[in-house]
């Protein structure tokens, strides 16, 4: 939904919109969204309601060490490390 849309909703318009949202709880891993390695996931819990707001991976040393693999290659490319402060930054606004 565009923004210009989301503004001629009504409230309660706005809030069946944002309860059938599905939040993405994989991983961001060497530019893949990913499970862990071992399947296993723990819930995120509202400490102020007590409700599971998601199931996410748990990720342990395998999931760890493909990130930083990642990471290095990403590093030692100059992908990220030789970009401008104002481009990378542009990324991640």
């Amino acid at each position: 939904m565009h923004i210009d849309q989301a503004k001629l909703l009504s409230f309660n318009g706005l809030q069946r919109h944002a309860s059938a949202l599905q939040p993405e709880t994989r991983m961001f891993i060497d530019g893949e969204l990913c499970d862990a390695v071992s399947g296993k996931r723990f819930e995120t819990v509202n400490p102020a309601t007590s409700e599971v707001i998601a199931s996410v991976p748990s990720a342990d040393v395998d999931d760890v060490d493909r990130a930083v693999r990642s990471a290095r290659r990403s590093f030692r490319s100059g992908a990220w490390s030789r970009l401008e402060p104002r481009c990378y930054a542009a990324h991640h606004a």
